[in-house]
């Protein structure tokens, strides 16, 4: 399922979601190639003051994850 929603994000445009660069089969595992998308969280986190995220860096976080899910409503997605 996440494989098809990807790529159909992908055809359609969304700008918050990996890529897919490949997908296949290996014995009993499906596995899933995707581009990177930068730092996590708890990587951001670490760099801020004192170990902690900066404001800053909080909101523009918390805006792209809400524009995510916006494109993901937008591309008639809906999830449970």
């Amino acid at each position: 399922m996440e494989v098809f929603v990807l790529t159909e994000l992908t055809k359609k445009g969304s700008r918050h979601f990996c890529k897919i660069e490949d997908k296949g089969r290996f014995g009993t595992f499906n596995y899933v190639v995707m581009t990177l998308v930068g730092k996590s969280l708890q990587d951001l986190r670490k760099e801020g003051p004192g170990q902690h995220m900066s404001m800053g860096t909080a909101i523009s976080s918390s805006l792209q994850c809400l524009e995510a899910l916006e494109d993901l409503h937008g591309k008639l997605f809906i999830y449970y």
